[in-house]
């Protein structure tokens, strides 16, 4: 048999299994699949009876943001020989608008607010004056009803006087609830479960942690939630739940243990311009990573309509982390300019707070997340040394990251810690030379204990430089950029200073 040839109008599929090597019949219920971007899966499977022939079936209860043309049909009993012949959508909008759209050029019974009844031929039509798009019954109308009574005058009555209508049993159905009508050809007779599958809108969700770090700084709790959004128009039960995440592909990063090498911390963009530097800061580059992630929720989940819930997806306790301080105060760049930066005054800044992190292993969560950890908003809590109370140190936007990578979370300014920059000295010594000597001053108002503070420079002029002196050792993070890692005593100060010379073409 050559399989996907006509034969006799069906598809020919491979004989069926011995029921000994047949896989399980899963059972019936809803199986969800939720996308942070698009449209989102809905699979279901229903146990109904069927005749042999054509068979009008209908599912009830579908998401009214269905894509009726994403619709996937497959009967687990009898996939061979049981087919999805046609289907359409119905949803009919309640109230009495609704029901008047079905009643029309029918007879029907009117009662106004004063008792007078009118009974006759439903004969309402648009005003050729409305738009094409608006409803045939409007309430705006100024003749809202036409009626051909029994002894054949013709009525017009205001809808805003009618108290009820009564209309007849031949009225067509009216669809109150979303539903989907199928007909299914079937050549057996008896009970079959079928799987019915398509895509719609209005389902989202989206990852958001919890982080609750101790006072020391050197451990932390973690609760990280799916937020699920049901807007689709109907409510699933029980639902088995997976949630994808899809993530842009990244050129890969050579690997490095400095903070600066990864996961760079830029200021959020605002809508009131440019504001000073305090907590809040997102991630800016990520590794290179899988287009799709995919996490299944580990029990059934009900989404009622209209309905936002938190569903965990991960928690971690007692995770070890490391923390330490960061300041920042040479220029932000990416690329060096087209020519040399020769002016005095460019790249200054009065930058001063020192900024705390928390850095630690997306492996120490100890989470069976097989695609790594999902972006997301992060929350970090910080407990305060006396324990009595617990205060938000930052809330910041995680890109999504694989097993083994590091995550670094600001805390927030540090405001017992400050820093200078100084350009101390500006020596051009030829039109293709420049000198130039910086001083960075690292003050401690903590009275406990000292605290190590990473201060990353920019070598911004030109990209041909080289450092002449230092007065700490300093490692290079990249083409660009130096480190050093100074320790500053409680209630003390550090002073950091070196002279880079910057050499350019004539």
């Amino acid at each position: 048999m050559v399989y996907g040839t006509p034969e006799g109008g069906r598809t020919a599929l491979p004989d069926a299994l011995p029921e000994q090597l047949a896989p399980p019949v899963p059972a019936d219920g809803v199986t969800l699949t939720l996308y942070d971007q698009g449209p989102s899966l809905v699979r279901e499977r229903r146990t109904l009876p069927l005749k042999p022939g054509l068979n009008d079936v209908e599912f009830s209860d579908i998401a009214v943001k269905i894509d009726p043309t994403s619709v996937s049909f497959v009967s687990l009993t009898d996939p061979r020989d049981t087919l999805l012949a046609e289907h359409h959508f119905r949803h009919d909008a309640n109230g009495r608008e609704a029901l008047l759209a079905r009643a029309l050029h029918q007879v029907i019974e009117i009662t106004l607010d004063d008792g007078t009844r009118f009974k006759g031929e439903l004969c309402s039509e648009r005003d050729p004056h409305n738009p094409p798009n608006r409803p045939p019954f409007a309430p705006a109308a100024p003749d809202d009803l036409i009626l051909r009574l029994v002894d054949g005058q013709t009525a017009t009555i205001r809808q805003m006087r009618i108290r009820d209508i009564r209309f007849p049993e031949s009225t067509p159905r009216l669809y109150t609830r979303p539903t989907l009508r199928c007909l299914i050809d079937s050549a057996r007779d008896g009970l079959q479960q079928l799987e019915l599958a398509y895509q719609t809108q209005g389902l989202t969700w989206a990852a958001h942690y919890n982080v609750q770090l101790a006072a020391t700084g050197r451990q932390f709790d973690l609760n990280g939630w799916a937020t699920l959004s049901n807007n689709s128009g109907t409510t699933f039960r029980d639902a088995q739940i997976s949630v994808v995440q899809i993530t842009e592909r990244r050129s890969p990063t050579p690997p490095s243990d400095d903070p600066f090498a990864a996961n760079t911390f830029r200021r959020s963009p605002s809508r009131f311009g440019d504001l000073p530097r305090e907590t809040r800061f997102e991630q800016a580059e990520a590794r290179d990573l899988p287009r799709i992630q995919h996490y299944p929720l580990r029990r059934p989940v009900s989404l009622t309509n209209g309905e936002t819930r938190q569903v965990e997806l991960l928690t971690a306790r007692a995770v070890p982390a490391y923390t330490y301080f960061v300041y920042d105060a040479s220029p932000l760049f990416e690329n060096y300019p087209p020519y040399p930066l020769k002016k005095q005054n460019e790249g200054q800044s009065s930058v001063s707070e020192v900024l705390g992190m928390l850095e630690f292993n997306v492996n120490a969560l100890g989470a069976d997340l097989p695609g790594g950890l999902p972006a997301g908003t992060v929350r970090v809590y910080q407990e305060t040394s006396s324990g009595g109370a617990l205060l938000l140190a930052s809330e910041s936007r995680l890109e999504a990251l694989p097993e083994g990578e590091k995550v670094r979370l600001s805390l927030g300014r540090a405001s017992e810690l400050s820093g200078k920059r100084t350009l101390k000295e500006f020596r051009p010594s030829s039109r293709m030379l420049l000198e130039e000597t910086y001083e960075i001053r690292l003050r401690s108002r903590r009275a406990d204990r000292g605290v190590r503070v990473h201060v990353l420079e920019r070598l911004f002029r030109w990209s041909d430089w080289e450092i002449l002196s230092a007065s700490h050792e300093y490692t290079q993070v990249d083409h660009a950029a130096i480190e050093f890692k100074v320790d500053v005593p409680a209630r003390g100060e550090t002073v950091i200073s070196y002279i880079v010379r910057y050499i350019w073409p004539s």
